[in-house]
């Protein structure tokens, strides 16, 4: 199981199963002499973005993320691997 650990200046974020939460998670955070644990009930991510996408296409809702969203997350995950040691770099596999 994958678990996520970030650190700060006040204190430690630990995720667990950051990945599939729907199939158990426990997020923890430690901060000087406190530790709080959680968990939180809710959809899939993909139920979830399933549901956004049909409520804009079907019911007229207007979609909460901005048309250029995609294009913010890669540029996120660009950092984040320029960020990472080579030795840990997913390999990237072109679509055929």
């Amino acid at each position: 199981m994958v678990t996520l650990r970030v650190e700060g200046e006040r204190g430690i974020l630990s995720v667990v199963n950051p990945l599939v939460p729907q199939r158990g998670h426990l997020l923890m955070l430690e901060t000087g002499d406190e530790t709080r644990s959680e968990t939180f009930d809710g959809p899939s991510t993909y139920s979830a973005q399933l549901s956004a996408v049909r409520a804009t296409l079907l019911d007229g809702q207007p979609f909460h993320n901005p048309a250029d969203d995609f294009i913010c997350s890669m540029e996120a995950v660009e950092r984040i691997r320029a960020e990472m040691p080579k030795a840990r770099q997913p390999a990237i596999v072109p679509p055929r």
